[in-house]
């Protein structure tokens, strides 16, 4: 499945539905190949009625756009892309409200799965490999 992003922006923004235990929640992640992990803000977390005032904050983040600190929080379940990933933990960041973005979605979402970004079309695309491809590899 291909969705369309704006190959003119700076950033690829992809729409993200993100579930927790209070509910479902749909949020503008970029696409961030250099982060090793999916991060979403703090103001989104809050906008889902989840609270992390308390939670212990567990490193510094170093970026290009940003550096601060980071906690973990587990979630039930993050969609991107046509794809699911179930109960991930995933990093939480002060994001500047005024963006367009609630979160990054980084490698660890990335990670065994075949991502297609055509900048020419607008277009990406992120798929599970075949079976059949790996098992005639190890043959």
């Amino acid at each position: 499945m291909k969705f369309t992003f704006d190959p003119s922006s700076r950033l690829i923004r992809v729409r993200v539905e993100l579930s927790g235990v209070y509910g479902k929640h749909e949020a503008w992640f970029a696409l961030d190949t250099a982060s090793t992990r999916t991060c979403v803000s703090v103001l989104t977390l809050r906008r889902m009625g989840i609270d992390t005032r308390g939670i212990a904050q567990k490193g510094k983040a170093h970026g290009v756009t940003m550096d601060g600190s980071f906690g973990m929080i587990p979630l039930l379940r993050l969609k991107a892309i046509g794809e699911t990933w179930d109960n991930p933990t995933v990093a939480f960041i002060e994001l500047n409200a005024a963006s367009k973005i609630h979160g990054l979605l980084g490698l660890d979402f990335l990670r065994g799965r075949i991502l297609t970004v055509d900048f020419r079309r607008g277009t990406v695309s992120l798929k599970q490999p075949s079976p059949w491809r790996f098992w005639r590899r190890l043959r």
